[in-house]
């Protein structure tokens, strides 16, 4: 995957469903605009360590995380560019742990992304007392079973 998002100056959209092997994505070309991530299961199937994984991506204009992430918390970090996100995704920790952590990760996701013009949140947001009343942008909000999967076309 390093040599993927390292050596191709000229991707402009890149998609991730049911990703492994790797913990750290940055995506460094101008060019890649677009960028999805969709449904992952930690690998240990909840037996190891936690499964993080973290992305600094900061041309990517267009990110949407969809789907079920089940023992996987997902890191924000550089996106600086933002325009559209669409933050309509699953958070499930069957290790049985208290649901701080899944809180802590969507409130994080909500500062990672302050930039974007555009943002589309699941309904189940407002469990997690996140003010989306302050933020200057365009919101949608949407049950999670009507996604359109024509984010990238």
């Amino acid at each position: 995957m390093k040599q993927i998002t390292s050596n191709c100056h000229h991707l402009e959209s890149l998609k991730l469903c049911g990703f492994c092997g790797f913990h750290r994505l940055h995506l460094t070309s101008p060019k890649c605009m677009k960028f999805e991530l969709s449904n992952h299961t930690h690998p240990l199937d909840y037996k190891g360590d936690e499964c993080y994984f973290e992305i600094v991506a900061p041309y990517v204009q267009h990110f949407r995380i969809s789907g079920n992430f089940e023992g996987v918390g997902i890191r924000l970090r550089d996106l600086s560019s933002l325009i559209h996100v669409d933050l309509t995704y699953n958070l499930y920790d069957f290790r049985e742990l208290d649901d701080v952590i899944d809180k802590s990760i969507v409130k994080d996701h909500f500062t990672s992304v302050a930039c974007a013009n555009e943002l589309i949140i699941p309904s189940f947001i407002d469990d997690f007392h996140v003010d989306i009343a302050k933020r200057r942008c365009f919101i949608t909000i949407i049950g999670v079973q009507t996604i359109d999967d024509k984010f990238l076309d």
